[in-house]
């Protein structure tokens, strides 16, 4: 199986919401590594694993944040 690094920003209403907190849990769940921290006025994330499993990350972040987030950019 093919792991892969990716490195992602999201900017919106991401801090103070439980989104660090989910996002962390998401990651456990689909046995990635990684990290995320607040940067400006977003979140920034590091994740490593499958790809198949980083590509299911990244399709939560964009189809189900957590509720109370809003998200207006993802790169």
């Amino acid at each position: 199986m093919a792991r892969t690094r990716r490195r992602l920003r999201v900017d919106g209403a991401v801090q103070g919401v439980g989104f660090r907190p989910w996002a962390a849990r998401l990651a456990r769940e689909l046995d990635l590594a990684g990290g995320v921290r607040n940067a400006g006025d977003g979140v920034e994330l590091e994740i490593e694993g499958e790809r198949a499993a980083v590509d299911r990350f990244v399709a939560a972040l964009r189809e189900r944040p957590p509720a109370g987030s809003r998200i207006e950019r993802l790169v």
